[in-house]
This record gives structure tokens, C-alpha cells and sequence, in this order.
């Protein structure tokens, strides 16, 4: 399981939760609140919602599958990565004096925003 998997692991779950998670069910939500952002174990977790470990084991395995469908169909966590990515690389430019070329970059966000 992924939330056994490490640190990588844990903070993809929780991004792909911030930009996905609204798409889930009020105990899928629930659910991961605890494990990820609470930091609670699997027993404490089904402490807390009333199944057992077991449970939330398999309710995870099934959330990660589906927000990992999420993002394979739609890519928007991909896309935040490349354009926080490439926003540090205009800030460096811009430290350089390269003004041009992080314009360059920023233009090419601010379109992609527009629909261009």
C-alpha cells in the first residue's frame, strides 16, 4: 500500500487529494483526512470510522486506484508540477537578469490559463 511506501508516496496521495478529492465520497474523503493529513495509522483510522483495519486498507487501495485514474485521464497534477517547475525557473532568470526569458515562461503559463 502506498501509504507504506514512503515519504514520495504519502505527498503524491495528498496532492493528487487537494486537486481530486472534492470528486470522492464524503467517507472516502474521510478516510484518506485521516491517514494523510492526520497522520493516523490503519487501526487508528478504523477506530475513528468505525470498520477495521482491514477496512480501510482496502477503501485506500481502491481511493489511490481511482485518483490515480483521475490524474491519468486529466494530468492536472502533472501539469501544477511542470508550471510550479517552471515558475522557479523564471524566479532564477529573473535573479540572473534574464528578464526575457522568464517572461518567456510566464507568458507561456498566463496563455495556458487563458485557454490558448
Amino acid at each position: 500500500m502506498s501509504l507504506e511506501n514512503g515519504l514520495d508516496q504519502r505527498l503524491r496521495l495528498a496532492r493528487l487529494c487537494d486537486i481530486y478529492g472534492g470528486l470522492l465520497t464524503p467517507k472516502q474523503q474521510d478516510c484518506l483526512r485521516l491517514l494523510v493529513y492526520e497522520d493516523l495509522s490503519l487501526r487508528e483510522a478504523g477506530e475513528e470510522l468505525g470498520v477495521s483495519r482491514q477496512a480501510v486498507y482496502d477503501l485506500v487501495r481502491r481511493v489511490e486506484q481511482t485518483l490515480e485514474r483521475f490524474e491519468g485521464k486529466l494530468r492536472l497534477l502533472e501539469r501544477r508540477t511542470q508550471m510550479e517547475d517552471e515558475l522557479r525557473q523564471a524566479a532564477q532568470l529573473v535573479r540572473k537578469g534574464e528578464g526575457a526569458a522568464a517572461l518567456a515562461l510566464l507568458e507561456k503559463w498566463s496563455g495556458a490559463a487563458r485557454g490558448e
